[in-house]
């Protein structure tokens, strides 16, 4: 790997050589790079703080994932020195590696989120410390990462358990003062001002 780069550095400052591998290097560790650090995003806000529905979830993660495999894709290109067939090799070996961390950071993360509701919904008594202390790690990361205090899921729930708005007290705007009442039959008088909501609409 060492001798690679020294290759790669000497054929990049030969003016000789057709092309220039390490700005294209470069370019594709950047594009990976970026990548890879939203498609950790997503996934973290979908599968630890629940902040994301799923269903929108997977179209973005398999986007960002072509992305990231193109990202690979010209960094091994560039630093195999435009061999294919190395590249492609490369390209599956560092995609592999990166995919299964990603997988086992949420995943850990996910745990910790488990055990911090766990603890909060003990109270605080029966829970591990250690747990506890590490999950209380896990607001400030979903805060770097764009978190809100409220997840997906607890909105849904909220959403759910709201009142519909047919059980809300329907009101109307006094003609006469402008102040907005619940009309009472016979004459929907306005308690402000007196002045009958019926009375005047019959009256046009």
């Amino acid at each position: 790997m060492l001798s690679q780069a020294h290759q790669l550095i000497d054929y990049d400052r030969d003016p000789e050589q057709p092309g220039r591998p390490l700005l294209l290097l470069l370019a594709g560790a950047a594009l990976a790079c970026l990548a890879l650090f939203l498609l950790f995003i997503i996934a973290f806000r979908t599968w630890v703080t629940h902040e994301v529905d799923p269903s929108m979830a997977y179209w973005g993660v398999s986007l960002l994932f072509c992305f990231y495999l193109l990202g690979i894709y010209i960094f091994s290109y560039a630093f195999e020195l435009y061999d294919v067939g190395k590249a492609l090799r490369l390209t599956l070996i560092i995609a592999v590696f990166s995919v299964m961390a990603v997988v086992v950071i949420v995943g850990a993360l996910a745990v910790l989120t488990k055990a911090h509701d766990a603890v909060k919904g003990v109270g605080g008594g029966g829970g591990s410390k250690t747990a506890d202390k590490a999950a209380s790690f896990l607001p400030v990361i979903s805060s770097y990462l764009g978190g809100e205090d409220g997840n997906y899921e607890r909105r849904r729930e909220r959403e759910v358990d709201a009142p519909p708005a047919t059980d809300r007290p329907f009101t109307i705007g006094c003609q006469g003062c402008g102040q907005r009442f619940t009309p009472a039959p016979p004459d929907a008088k306005c308690p402000f001002c007196g002045r009958a909501a019926l009375a005047a609409s019959g009256g046009r």
